[in-house]
């Protein structure tokens, strides 16, 4: 026994020399809960040349079922011949930094109406006025190249992890479907990031549906009939 008791000692004695986040290991490792208080909310939105007010907005009526955000390390290496103490070889390193994000958002609009846009849209009506949403990013755009003026900029809101960032759809976009759920559309949409924004746009009069989702029932249901109509009238006349 004594020999157990002076491997314990030493083994206590050694924990307590550690940096506390690692002693605290001494007791066994556990968990402590943590209450989530973000909401899992996407939106994208077309924004005015050189203004901070919206032309158009989508609010993703499901949140997407997997949201990839990846960006390149831009590092080179070089390997070339070195001394005994480098066994031979000598490697440099060239670092140029990380390059703005690239997001693949992929999931399904569902079938049902949905309480994220305020039950404005079916799952068909909400993936159809996504791709008007993007068509009319493209529309605008191609205008504006025609007439020699800036470009419109398309805006990625994550509300769960609170990233914004100015993006470019790039390479194809898939809306899909598929014979296990034939109701429901999938889509998958890559975008490019161009910059980090410090902040989400919250004017009022910009995004009907992110406001009727602040006010209270009465308010909100009379709200959505005279302001939301503007949008759906919008999407319905786009290709």
């Amino acid at each position: 026994m004594s020999g157990i008791q002076s491997i314990f000692s030493g083994a206590v004695a050694a924990a307590s020399s550690l940096p506390i986040g690692i002693a605290a290991f001494e007791g066994g490792f556990r968990t402590v809960p943590v209450k989530n208080t973000t909401v899992a909310y996407y939106t994208l939105r077309i924004m005015a040349p050189s203004s901070i007010v919206p032309v158009a907005g989508y609010t993703f009526p499901i949140s997407p079922a997997n949201v990839r955000k990846e960006f390149t390390a831009l590092t080179n290496f070089y390997d070339v011949q070195g001394g005994a103490a480098q066994n031979g070889v000598a490697r440099y390193i060239d670092e140029y930094g990380n390059t703005p994000v690239i997001y693949t958002l992929e999931g399904t609009t569902g079938w049902k109406l949905h309480s994220t846009d305020n039950f404005l849209y079916t799952g068909m009506q909400s993936i159809q006025a996504v791709q008007a949403l993007l068509n009319q990013y493209a529309s605008l755009n191609a205008q504006q190249v025609q007439n020699g003026l800036p470009l419109f900029t398309m805006e990625f809101y994550d509300y769960f992890t609170g990233d914004y960032w100015q993006v470019v759809p790039v390479g194809p976009q898939i809306i899909s479907q598929d014979q296990s759920a034939p109701l429901f559309f999938r889509y998958r949409f890559r975008l490019v990031g161009v910059r980090n924004l410090s902040e989400a746009v919250t004017e009022s009069i910009v995004d009907p549906i992110l406001n009727v989702l602040s006010l209270a029932v009465g308010p909100a249901a009379s709200q959505t009939i005279s302001g939301i109509g503007n949008i759906v009238s919008n999407y319905l006349a786009l290709p």
